[in-house]
């Protein structure tokens, strides 16, 4: 092997260690911060919750799906004080609009074939009358009837094997 070759080759190979040095960074913040992004969407989906049903629900724990939407979606089973027999969860989901994704919260009910659109997860003030004309109808009503398949196909949540309200289902 010449001279140019071993410089080119001990340029790759740090140029290779640095990127996989980089990539395991990143990886290991990301493994490291996926406790606190599960907790962190708690309050803001008590907080639509709250809103919408006046203290009806309470945000349990979190738990997982096994799909490609648990990249952009957040679910949590809910504790509901009107209805101890019927289950339900709540789901964050990143939508488009014209105005870039919006967090949205959904609840799924038990035996429903679509989800509740709870409101947005932002404080919008006056802005959230414009983001409602940016939002289309069609992208609320695939979300509504997406999630509900989701929840049923892709976890045990509302399955007679699942654990008990209240409880962790992860």
């Amino acid at each position: 092997m010449d001279d140019l070759a071993k410089k080119n080759l001990r340029s790759y190979a740090l140029f290779l260690g640095i990127v996989l040095f980089m990539a395991g960074i990143l990886a290991i913040f990301s493994v490291f911060s996926h406790e606190t992004w599960k907790s962190s969407f708690v309050s803001d989906v008590q907080t639509v919750l709250d809103k919408k049903w006046q203290g009806r629900f309470l945000v349990r724990d979190f738990f997982e799906i096994d799909g490609t939407l648990s990249t952009s979606s957040a679910f949590y089973a809910l504790s509901d004080s009107k209805s101890d027999s019927k289950k339900a969860c709540a789901a964050i989901v990143r939508i488009p609009s014209l105005s870039g994704p919006v967090p949205a919260v959904f609840v799924i009910f038990e035996g429903d074939e679509k989800a509740s659109f709870a409101g947005y997860a932002l404080d919008l003030g006056n802005a959230e009358t414009v983001l409602d004309e940016r939002i289309s109808k069609g992208i609320l009503s695939y979300w509504e009837k997406l999630l509900p398949r989701v929840v049923i196909s892709q976890t045990d949540f509302f399955s007679e094997k699942s654990a008990t309200k209240g409880e962790k289902n992860d």
